[in-house]
């Protein structure tokens, strides 16, 4: 299968911390563009700016929240797809029913990798509060 010029915007965490999703999304993107793809990344745990702000609990997610939505409203019109890699509990909800919305409303499909436990139970509470 050839992906040749295809856009894609791959949201997920990057290492570090190395662990299993941030490696899957590094992998999975470096996978897509040697099949000819042209990938975005939105980085679910981008570094926070100003450094300061990562020393103030509460306030801090503020400082990454907003950078993430406004890159995810930027890229997701720039691409035909959107690939979002997620897990449950906060981080569905901070991270991938966002990146889920902001593809609704520009109109972009959007493919969810589900990496959290219990899927069905809490998919069945969760997915509700997003378009299908």
């Amino acid at each position: 299968m050839t992906l040749s010029g295809r856009r894609i915007g791959l949201v997920g965490p990057l290492p570090p911390p190395a662990g299993g999703m941030a490696n899957q999304t590094r992998q999975l993107a470096e996978l897509l563009e040697r099949e000819g793809a042209n990938v975005t990344l939105v980085q679910t745990n981008a570094p926070y700016r100003p450094r300061l702000v990562a020393s103030i609990r509460g306030f801090r997610e503020l400082f990454r929240f907003v950078p993430y939505v406004l890159h995810l409203w930027r890229v997701s019109g720039q691409v035909e797809i959107v690939h979002v890699m997620a897990n449950s509990g906060w981080s569905w909800h901070l991270c991938a029913t966002p990146a889920i919305w902001i593809a609704h409303w520009r109109g972009v499909p959007a493919v969810v990798n589900y990496r959290g436990g219990e899927a069905d139970a809490f998919l069945a509470r969760s997915s509700a509060k997003v378009p299908t």
